[in-house]
């Protein structure tokens, strides 16, 4: 009881700081258009609004996932091996396992050069056509 007094009590206190005094609270590392550091209360209602307003919608496209392949990065009891990403393309989802977890699929080797591998082999295939270095488009010099 006393401790949940206490919580109650630093929570009230810190409301009317802010509100009464206008103080704005701590400063945070992230920017505001402006290049100016943001507040944590700030951020907070950004991060609420953000939540409130947000409406996933479906895509009309295809959709590539590059998946580590640890199973441990995921930690439900049934998998979803889409991430649940499958029901925002409407044109499908190609789910793509590479080796590594989800850091070490981009930091370390070869882990890094399979994913690139993968996004070249992935990039060939949807591409309707690729356009080589020796087939770019003629400049006229007048």
């Amino acid at each position: 009881m006393r401790w949940t007094l206490a919580v109650t009590g630093r929570f009230l206190k810190r409301r009317f700081v802010e509100s009464a005094l206008r103080d704005p609270g701590e400063l945070t590392t992230k920017l505001d258009t402006q290049g100016r550091p943001m507040h944590w209360p700030q951020i907070n209602r950004l991060y609420d609004n953000s939540l409130r307003s947000y409406k996933l919608r479906r895509l009309d496209c295809r959709g590539v996932l590059f998946r580590a392949d640890r199973s441990e990065d995921c930690p439900a009891a049934t998998v979803d091996y889409s991430l649940g990403w499958a029901d925002l393309f409407s044109k499908g989802l190609e789910i793509i396992q590479v080796t590594g977890d989800h850091f070490t699929m981009m930091r370390e080797h070869p882990h890094d050069q399979n994913l690139a591998r993968e996004m070249c082999d992935a990039l060939d295939r949807h591409c309707t056509k690729p356009q080589r270095a020796s087939e770019s488009p003629k400049i006229a010099v007048s």
